[in-house]
């Protein structure tokens, strides 16, 4: 009765209007006035709410598609809602990809960082394969029970430390497009630049397309296994 005194008040007909209800028996009675209803499962009791006759169901009413319920007057679920729950309630997949798209001199560090693939023992930061040691790179590889101590100025004041020794480069690659000079991406030139580094079974994978003086050639693909 209370869903009729409303349509009343409105000055609407009934199958103009929407009942949002989190009970089955308020569905019930909406859909007996004639009135399209909302189910909000609070309480995981979405299929009761679906034989009740609720043209939606939702858990929240933030997963209700308002451009299609204001604009066409259709009851539709917002697909990024699916998505989230999906993600909430699902086993993440085993394999991953961290893109990075672009070349950032500024955040080349960072990149390296995160990047760094290792087991415990042994580490290399995920430094570009071309790359050598300045104030944008720093390549590095790590292992384990290998320190060496050395003494740093700081503040003023003499400290002893213990470090991690950088161990020699092992990733050094160099190339150039034909008699041209050794590639550098720091040169001006670089059109393109994208780094992946995905899960243990997929390699690193970087690809580059860069100006000559003549064209722009095709992209560069690097793959490595590190």
């Amino acid at each position: 009765m209370i869903f009729l005194i409303a349509v009343e008040e409105l000055g609407l007909s009934p199958e103009l209007c929407f009942v949002i209800e989190d009970a089955t028996s308020g569905v019930q009675a909406a859909k007996a006035r004639g009135m399209a209803a909302i189910g909000v499962a609070r309480l995981g009791d979405k299929q009761q709410l679906v034989d009740a006759g609720a043209a939606l169901v939702v858990t929240t009413l933030d997963d209700v598609f308002l451009p299609a319920l204001l604009v066409e007057g259709r009851l539709e679920e917002r697909q990024v809602a699916e998505e989230i729950r999906r993600r909430y309630s699902e086993r993440p997949p085993d394999v991953w990809t961290l893109v990075y798209d672009g070349f950032d001199p500024g955040r080349q560090g960072l990149r390296e960082a995160l990047c760094a693939l290792g087991k415990g023992y042994f580490v290399t930061r995920g430094a570009l394969p071309e790359a050598t040691a300045d104030d944008v790179n720093y390549p590095g590889t790590y292992v384990a029970g290998q320190y060496n101590r050395l003494v740093s100025d700081v503040a003023g004041r003499q400290v002893e430390n213990e470090d991690l020794v950088n161990v020699p480069n092992w990733l050094p690659l160099q190339f150039r497009i034909s008699d041209g000079p050794w590639f550098d991406m720091q040169q001006p030139g670089l059109e393109d630049h994208r780094l992946e580094h995905g899960a243990a079974e997929i390699p690193i994978l970087e690809l580059l397309c860069h100006r000559t003086s003549i064209s722009v050639g095709p992209p560069v693909e690097l793959r490595g296994y590190r």
